[in-house]
């Protein structure tokens, strides 16, 4: 209940008037009503029942209880009722718009918070947040509070886009609504007004409805005037499953559901795709001169088959994956079996028996000693490998000794090998390259050190220099003694490299300088690195990074070291395939940076045999898992009541926690050219984990700027990612994402949303739907193409 204390019979008065049912007595005046155990939203209401009674904010104290068992035969007032006649009191002002604002101010609402959504369906889901903003749910009304900013909206003369009044009415529960608008309660009403006041071509009908029914139009005068601009979700409603049962009210909220705003791309059939594909990858092998062809394509249309039957002996394949590769060169030999394929298998470390070599080949890779790390390798293998190891060892040699033929190797080999490799006299016939699958993250991989391992090992290489110098650089002649110059002149670098590691923990990313000294002074460099027994990284590893980002570590200050290979890709003729390739981020990256003759060819939609379901109502990062664990326990008694579940792929380190029957198990980041579950039923559990540092280092590399949501705090002296939750569109789809807040930063949203999204899409074309009648459930807020949702989780 609510008191207003030290109030007059004038005030009661004003409160009937509203019919707002009280108690007066002894200059007190009670409300009965259900309160909030958030005294934001309870601050709210006693402010409209003040205002309601028309008493001054400062004349009066007021007290509230939440036990609201001690009145079981009072009348309670519904919260719902209460804001309706304070929409009323402020809809009958003169300056309206300037009490709302006001109101809002005050408590910390957005523009819209009064009235941000009416919850007419018990299954639906409000998304909680503790960034930006909080929604808080009392009696099916939803308060939107701000936390840092207040929006003030201006008033828009834009509409949106002009529909017929059929194809208004095309979606059945809009038809209802309006066939039985009689029948409406004043919340469904208003909800209904709120949804269609936007739209053109209903005002004439809407407006005959208001002059034969006073109740209609003061709820269409009210929504008329809260909600002036129209809905941010109108976009176009032609789509029959345009889902209007799942439509919230919070117009400019961050924490929009996921929905559908606009009609699916048509999708064409696997024939035509055929042809649409071999066509664009013939036009490409027969033009000639260095260019690239960016060519996205959905899971699963056989572009890997197409182009098998196009290969020819001047051409190289590159596959992210050993077991992609041979598939192919099956497919390849099945065409030409007369092309001289040059294979090189692999030789992980697994593949090394345990013996002392192994411990000393793992030593010289962590000083970047390779070509020592390799001789133990060899010696460990001849020594102590099985059969089945020397035999792959023979393979590998036959491989790298062949003369002539068509190189098929990985994406990283092809990275970290492929300049040497192609300019090779062996391979100097080769002239195009079909590389597969999304190959961006093998040209920048990157790796996180503490700052403290980095400094700690670059001090003990420093020690040794300066000790060589004697502590007396300063007085010796140049020419003397140039073999002390190369010395200062890397001892500088590797000061100034210190230096940049500090210089990223203010600007957030910085280009390394010190690049260009370190390799001229490789072969001293090396000659201090072997006499460094305590080096715990690989020195030249990070001195040879392009770009240093600072990484907000929860334990430790790290810096993020990520390389640059893209010459490799330079003065070539390639031919790019993925589904993951985004328009935004690859065809502004290879024009910048790797061929200004950059093509971007965008393949239309497959058309899916079975069927991929998105299960939107949840949040499911890592993060929200952390702190709702109990949604882990949703999602798996859903996998269970689904029943027909034969895989699961989500994070590595969530697997075991999702123990549905007997499903086998696969992580993101472990997905591409992997088919062993075509045809199969499989649930993708969770939103890809992309820490949005690698976001801003792409940004870097590609437009060489830092993005304006990154700050500096001078008080805690660190970087502040500044990431909020806002409102996404994309392709047809409208929804929450936790991103780079600043307006001025779209484009580091673009590879922010590309870089989450290309793990989740490579997940679901595990499944081959454009072959298979099977189902993929994606339990994620991010939408995949030719989906239908399904909100039935909480």
């Amino acid at each position: 209940m609510i008191q207003l204390n030290n109030v007059t019979q004038q005030n009661s008065n004003d409160l009937k008037r509203f019919d707002i049912d009280h108690q007066f007595a002894f200059g007190q005046i009670t409300v009965h009503m259900n309160l909030s155990p958030d005294n934001r939203v309870n601050e709210i209401l006693i402010d409209m029942i003040k205002k309601l009674a028309g008493v001054e904010e400062q004349s009066t104290e007021t007290t509230y209880l939440i036990n609201n068992n001690v009145f079981k035969k009072a009348v309670f007032i519904h919260t719902f009722d209460l804001v309706l006649k304070f929409l009323e009191q402020i809809f009958l002002s003169s300056n309206r718009s300037r009490e709302c604002n006001k109101f809002c101010k005050k408590h910390q609402l957005n523009r819209y918070g009064i009235f941000p959504g009416i919850k007419l369906r018990a299954s639906e889901e409000i998304v909680m947040s503790n960034s930006l903003e909080d929604i808080v749910n009392h009696e099916g009304l939803m308060f939107s509070f701000a936390k840092e900013k207040i929006y003030n909206f201006k008033q828009k003369n834009s509409r949106p886009a002009q529909h017929s009044l059929e194809a208004i009415k095309a979606t059945p529960l809009i038809s209802w609504y309006f066939e039985n608008i009689d029948k409406l309660k004043d919340k469904e009403l208003l909800w209904f007004m709120t949804n269609i006041v936007g739209y053109q071509a209903a005002k004439t009908e809407v407006r005959q409805l208001t002059r034969r029914d006073s109740r209609i139009a003061y709820y269409y005068k009210l929504a008329l005037d809260l909600y002036f601009d129209a809905l941010s979700y109108k976009r176009i409603i032609e789509d029959d499953e345009f889902p209007f049962d799942y439509l919230y009210q919070a117009v400019n909220s961050r924490l929009v559901t996921t929905m559908r705003i606009g009609a699916s791309p048509k999708a064409v059939t696997q024939e035509e795709i055929s042809q649409l594909l071999r066509l664009a990858q013939e036009r490409f092998i027969n033009e000639e001169g260095q260019k690239v062809m960016l060519l996205r394509v959905d899971a699963g249309s056989g572009k890997t088959t197409t182009i098998a039957n196009l290969f020819r002996s001047n051409m190289a394949y590159v596959g992210p994956t050993h077991k992609l590769i041979k598939q192919f060169i099956v497919d390849v030999q099945e065409q030409n079996p007369y092309i001289n394929i040059v294979y090189i298998p692999a030789i992980t470390n697994e593949d090394i028996p345990e013996c002392e070599y192994k411990e000393k080949m793992t030593d010289h890779e962590k000083r970047g000693e390779w070509i020592k790390a390799n001789k133990y390798r060899r010696k460990a293998i001849h020594k102590f490998g099985s059969s089945k190891q020397k035999k792959l060892l023979a393979e590998y040699d036959a491989a790298l000794n062949k003369k002539t033929g068509s190189p098929f190797i990985t994406h990283s080999r092809f990275i970290n090998k492929g300049k040497g490799f192609f300019n090779n006299e062996k391979f100097k016939e080769i002239d195009t390259i079909i590389i597969d699958e999304d190959i961006l993250p093998s040209i920048f991989p990157s790796s996180l050190h503490s700052d403290e391992a980095v400094i700690n090992d670059i001090k003990l290489i420093l020690k040794l220099i300066n000790e060589d110098l004697k502590g007396d650089v300063f007085n010796i002649p140049a020419s003397k003694n140039p073999y002390d110059n190369k010395l200062i002149e890397l001892r500088d670098g590797l000061l100034v490299f210190i230096e940049q590691i500090e210089q990223a923990k203010i600007r957030g990313v910085i280009k390394n300088q010190t690049k260009n000294i370190v390799e001229l002074n490789k072969p001293i460099l090396n000659s201090y690195i072997k006499r460094c027994d305590d080096l715990t990284l690989d020195i030249f590893h990070l001195l040879g990074s392009q770009v240093l980002t600072c990484k907000n570590h929860s334990q430790w200050p790290a810096t993020i070291y990520t390389q640059d290979y893209s010459n490799v890709l330079k003065n070539k003729k390639i031919l790019i395939m993925s589904a993951t390739l985004d328009e935004n981020v690859h065809a502004h990256l290879f024009k910048n940076k790797i061929c200004g003759s950059t093509e971007w060819v965008d393949m239309p939609r497959t058309q899916i045999k079975g069927k991929i379901i998105s299960h939107a109502d949840l949040s499911t990062t890592k993060n929200s898992f952390d702190k709702n664990p109990e949604r882990i326990s949703l999602i798996d008694k859903k996998i269970q009541e689904v029943g027909c579940i034969k895989h699961i792929i989500t994070y590595k380190d969530r697997k075991n926690e999702i123990k549905s029957g007997e499903s086998s198990h696969m992580h993101f980041y472990n997905t591409a050219g992997y088919n062993d579950y075509s045809g199969q039923d499989l649930a993708i559990v969770g939103t890809p984990n992309n820490i949005p540092e690698n976001a801003v280092t792409l940004y870097y590399l590609i437009y060489e700027k830092v993005p304006k949501s990154l700050k500096y705090d001078n008080e805690k002296e660190e970087i502040i990612y500044d990431l909020r939750n806002r409102p996404i569109i994309k392709d047809e789809f409208k929804f929450s994402f936790f991103t780079f807040e600043h307006a001025e930063d779209d484009k580091i949203r673009a590879i922010h949303i590309w870089s989450t999204y290309r793990e989740l899409i490579q997940a679901v074309g595990r499944a081959r739907l454009t072959h298979y009648k099977c189902e993929v459930h994606v339990f994620s807020r991010l939408p995949i193409q030719q989906c239908v949702f399904n909100y039935e989780i909480a």
